[in-house]
């Protein structure tokens, strides 16, 4: 019977940590981060800053609206952009506003680090969603009508699934060899 219970308990703590978001936080702001220096062999400072510009412009609605600080010649990009923020229920997938973010792009000669931080949820009051604040948060600044714990944790699992794949093409187009001239 104790071997019963315990497989029980041993199940049930797996299921719970697979159900836990583990979103990388870093050690010294306490905040979600998303942060990787990046080999570029061969690639000048300048030439890593032309492509993040290039990555930019394609990536977010308006590069303008995007970009805060772009000095060539410090080698560095800051960006507050946005990605889309669904919610998971019903079997179906709900508009549940943007999280903000801040990007700071730095580049060296055969390198370049990226650092995707500053993450602030903001619901568009469609479908009740409504601001749920920094995604550090365990239950989110919502309120009332605020989604509950399991679907902020759906909302941030999405963010966590959404970055990677920001951050895939980020590199993908950053180590491309392909020469833009035609």
């Amino acid at each position: 019977m104790k071997t019963l219970v315990s497989i029980a308990l041993l199940l049930i703590s797996s299921f719970s940590l697979f159900a836990q978001v583990t979103l990388p936080i870093d050690p010294t702001t306490n905040k979600v981060s998303y942060t990787e220096v990046v080999e570029v062999p061969g690639m000048t400072k300048d030439q890593l800053h032309a492509k993040a510009n290039e990555w930019l412009a394609k990536t977010y609605k308006s590069a303008n609206d995007v970009i805060q600080m772009n000095d060539k010649e410090a080698g560095k990009i800051i960006a507050k952009g946005t990605t889309k923020s669904y919610l998971h229920s019903m079997g179906k997938d709900w508009d549940a506003g943007y999280f903000r973010h801040t990007l700071t792009l730095s580049f060296k000669d055969g390198k370049f680090r990226y650092e995707f931080t500053d993450f602030t949820h903001d619901g568009t009051g469609g479908n009740g969603t409504v601001s749920m604040g920094p995604v550090e948060g365990e239950k989110g600044a919502g309120g009332m009508s605020a989604p509950n714990t399991k679907q902020w944790k759906t909302m941030k699992e999405d963010l966590d699934k959404r970055m990677k794949a920001i951050v895939e093409e980020l590199k993908k187009a950053m180590i491309s060899t392909k020469d833009s001239e035609w």
